[in-house]
């Protein structure tokens, strides 16, 4: 609350933390920043990251102003993995899939019968055909079988 926030900010930006949120009043948050500016200070790479009082939602008080921080958080982490699962490929589940036993084409969408064998699924037309796969799943997974994810 004022006292030794410097040191405080500076220790903390020391183990490179991906966030830093300060708990103060604009007004102080903005003394603290051109304090920080001040060469010597701070580390220039440390004092980009040094920015953060949360999401401006009007908090005024110290709790208010931590909640904000921790909606900021939030907001951070979603975006990363936003951008990650952009960057990733989607696994395309596919509209139709051939049953391991009898041969027969099996819409996946609202199929009724499935199994997953292996971290694998596998669709049948009928429940007599799940069940002869799911007593010897082996011996339907030859060469020739084309299941969904395979």
């Amino acid at each position: 609350m004022g006292d030794r926030d410097i040191e405080a900010i500076e220790a903390a930006l020391s183990r490179s933390p991906a966030y830093l949120g300060v708990i103060a009043s604009g007004k102080r948050f903005a003394q603290l920043r051109e304090s920080a500016a001040r060469p010597g200070c701070i580390a220039r790479g440390a004092r980009a990251r040094h920015r953060a009082r949360g999401l401006d939602i009007g908090a005024r008080a110290p709790e208010e102003i931590a909640v904000s921080i921790m909606a900021q958080i939030v907001e951070r982490r979603r975006s990363a993995h936003a951008e990650h699962a952009e960057k990733s490929p989607a696994r395309v589940q596919p509209r139709e899939t051939v049953d391991p036993v009898c041969g027969m084409s099996v819409a996946v969408a609202g199929a009724r019968h499935s199994a997953e064998v292996l971290g694998v699924a596998y669709y049948f037309c009928c429940a007599g055909c799940r069940s002869k796969f799911l007593a010897e799943p082996a011996r339907f997974l030859g060469a020739g079988s084309k299941a969904a994810g395979s």
